[in-house]
């Protein structure tokens, strides 16, 4: 691959789902035709972002970043909300040379934590952070058992399934006004329906459709068996948690979408003109449903 000099991406976050997925594809390092020495990520014209941008933005910027490429902001005419939105999740600070990414921590009460490349050796400590975190700062009556478990299995999805060379993004905020907890995790790999179609092959079997293939991962006990510890792609015990706490579920992987509003059965469909290489989800967790944390009687004066 030849060098070119500089290569720009033009950050217009659209709220279709497809659109924005077009921007990634076009925007891979693979598909440029000369390996650039800087990507420079323009915001100027960007009127709203939030997690599910984020996470595959991050996914594409740290592409470059690991072929040594250097990464630059371009910030004129970005408005403070979303400046500011982005500072206080360290995005722009997180291709800085000798940032500790690794450090999840938050240093103030801000709804929104800090972006972190998942690290699959790390996943039970940022889970368990994260759950403590919003615990202790917002949610101080809610058991966050729910949004753990979702975790926990998303990452152990990306960790047996994915073979994704960027790791992964995961994003959470809370939005006290919409009573709403949100994960936003994306990932490089091969993408869910392509897993499952390649491990169909193994055994001789015909590929499926990608919408069905992406319906069959939610069925519980459904599996490529990629790992001998391999449990299930476990994104059923995702979707379970989704219905008890009545909240919305995305996932887009290659050529399928699949959704869940809430009150509403999981739909999907093949809505996808350029496959994505990946797999991305988005939850929105209604709080006002998670159960009450229970107070052992007598606590207080125990510890008092």
């Amino acid at each position: 691959m030849k060098t070119l000099t500089t290569h720009r991406i033009q950050v217009v976050p659209g709220r279709d789902v497809a659109t924005w997925i077009q921007f990634i594809n076009e925007n891979r390092i693979h598909v440029l035709q000369r390996k650039p020495l800087q990507l420079t990520v323009d915001f100027g014209e960007a009127t709203f972002i939030n997690a599910w941008h984020v996470v595959s933005l991050a996914c594409l910027i740290e592409e470059y970043f690991m072929e040594g490429i250097q990464i630059k902001f371009q910030l004129s005419g970005v408005s403070d909300s979303i400046r500011l939105y982005l500072e206080k999740m360290s995005f722009f600070r997180h291709w800085e040379p000798g940032t500790d990414r690794n450090n999840f921590a938050q240093d103030l009460a801000e709804r929104v934590m800090p972006i972190w490349k998942v690290d699959c050796s790390r996943t039970h400590f940022y889970i368990d952070y994260t759950r403590q975190y919003y615990q202790n700062n917002f949610l101080l009556e809610q058991d966050l058992s729910p949004i753990s478990i979702v975790m926990a299995e998303i990452f152990n999805n990306i960790q047996d399934h994915s073979e994704s060379k960027v790791s992964g993004y995961c994003l959470v905020q809370y939005a006290p006004n919409r009573h709403e907890l949100s994960v936003s995790i994306c990932d490089f790999g091969v993408g869910i329906p392509n897993k499952i179609n390649a491990y169909r092959k193994q055994k001789g079997e015909a590929p499926i459709g990608h919408e069905k293939a992406l319906m069959d991962s939610v069925i519980k006990g459904y599996s490529t068996k990629s790992t001998p510890q391999n449990r299930g792609l476990g994104l059923d015990l995702v979707l379970s948690n989704v219905k008890a706490t009545n909240s919305s579920l995305l996932i887009v992987a290659n050529e399928a979408i699949l959704r869940r509003e809430e009150s509403r059965e999981e739909t999907a469909h093949e809505g996808m003109q350029n496959s994505f290489l990946g797999t991305h989800i988005h939850l929105r967790m209604d709080t006002t449903n998670l159960e009450k944390i229970e107070k052992v009687e007598g606590e207080d004066e125990l510890f008092s």
